[in-house]
């Protein structure tokens, strides 16, 4: 599997933070490892390079995007309680949350939600696999939930600050679904939008 982040995919590719190999046999798996060792030479240094069945590959990228859409709706349900106490400072409150090595800063800050069609389509994949097999996963259903709310969240903020919004203008900064890219697909502009209109603005 690929693990490219958009708006960064030439320094992704140039400098992983791990190789992922599935192989469906030994003789495939060390041509491939061959062949990024070629290809990467001295770069592969401190990058790990897992070899594993076809499966387990597939699964470590659902994994890895699962895991990363769970901590921006950590985040923002997490913020959106600890409004709830008078002088919080929310960012703050995360950035010594995620100065703990074992959770780290990335992705725990509360904002709008996550967009763009990877993390959704993963979310959704392995809710609908699961549930499918007779597991429904409860957590990543309050994943997309939180999500979802989120965009809600925002403009009954907007409102708290300036009153009613119907009738009035607004403006949306950065409608594409990430800094450094013009992607709009899920974007979480488009949830806070659909909600303003529906709100009279």
């Amino acid at each position: 599997p690929e693990f490219l982040a958009e708006g960064r995919s030439i320094e992704d590719t140039l400098y992983p933070d791990r190789i992922v190999i599935g192989e469906f046999d030994e003789k495939s798996g060390a041509m491939l490892q061959e062949f990024y060792e070629y290809f990467y030479g001295n770069h592969l240094e401190n990058c790990p390079i897992l070899r594993m069945n076809l499966e387990s590959a597939e699964l470590v990228k659902y994994g890895n995007n699962c895991l990363l859409s769970t901590k921006i709706s950590y985040a923002n349900e997490f913020a959106n309680f600890a409004e709830l106490v008078p002088n919080v400072d929310v960012s703050q409150v995360m950035k010594g949350v995620g100065l703990d090595y074992r959770i780290n800063s990335r992705f725990l800050r509360a904002g709008v939600g996550f967009g763009g069609s990877c993390f959704h389509k993963d979310v959704n994949a392995i809710k609908a696999w699961s549930k499918s097999k007779g597991y429904p996963s409860r957590l990543l259903e309050a994943v997309l939930d939180i999500n979802d709310d989120q965009a809600i969240h925002i403009v009954d903020i907007a409102e708290e600050l300036a009153g009613k919004l119907a009738g009035k203008r607004v403006t949306l900064l950065g409608l594409a679904f990430k800094p450094g890219t013009d992607d709009m697909r899920e974007a979480a502009s488009i949830r806070v939008v659909t909600e303003l209109r529906k709100r009279g603005v």
